[in-house]
């Protein structure tokens, strides 16, 4: 297996120029490139984080939505108040 690692320096990283890189370079005639296909564990992760992400995003909805109600059921105008 063939791994890459670009490295950049401050000095490149401040530079606004397009730079080409050739993966292809340092491989001789014959010799091939793995890619990494993704497992059944690793598909199982993402669909997890998924999950969990959207159960987050409907936690903090409902929050929302309860502090709306407490806010027009107790506080009728803040507004007004300050």
């Amino acid at each position: 297996m063939i791994s890459t690692q670009l490295t950049f320096s401050q000095q490149e990283e401040n530079n606004s120029e397009i730079k080409e890189f050739d993966v292809l370079e340092n491989i001789d005639e014959g010799e091939g490139i793995k890619l990494n296909i993704p497992s059944e564990e690793d598909i199982k992760i993402y669909k997890d984080a998924i999950t969990e992400a959207k159960n987050a995003r409907q936690k903090a909805l409902e929050a929302y939505l309860h502090a709306k109600n407490i806010k027009a059921t107790y506080l009728l105008d803040l507004e007004s108040e300050s």
